[in-house]
């Protein structure tokens, strides 16, 4: 800032001890990964973010809600694109074959 006589003036800091606007957490990305969403043949979606092992074919999904973890073979879901997020799509036929796979819809807790 300057001032009537072209002084510079230094702008005032910040105390210490003043609260600030935001949290941390505002600025930390929970998330890492590729935003994704799974979906059922019956249109129920589980929402998360994967990552990609490509040596063994199999992407990881975090479920956002809970923070579960789950390993999907990329041989038995179909992904597609929308926008930046993955939609990975699993028939019911593989679900029946990969039980573990059905604790990540929210049907699931139901039972």
């Amino acid at each position: 800032m300057i001032n009537l006589f072209g002084d510079t003036i230094p702008a005032s800091a910040t105390p210490s001890r003043q609260l600030t606007l935001f949290d941390k957490e505002d600025y930390l990305r929970l998330h890492r990964g590729i935003p994704a969403v799974v979906c059922r043949e019956n249109g129920e979606k589980a929402n998360g973010g994967i990552s990609v092992i490509a040596e063994k074919g199999r992407f990881t999904f975090e479920e956002r809600e809970t923070g579960k973890t789950y390993t999907i073979p990329a041989r038995c879901c179909t992904v597609t694109w929308a926008g930046d997020t993955a939609v990975i799509t699993i028939t019911e036929t593989e679900l029946s074959r990969r039980v573990s796979l059905y604790s990540m819809f929210p049907s699931y807790c139901l039972f």
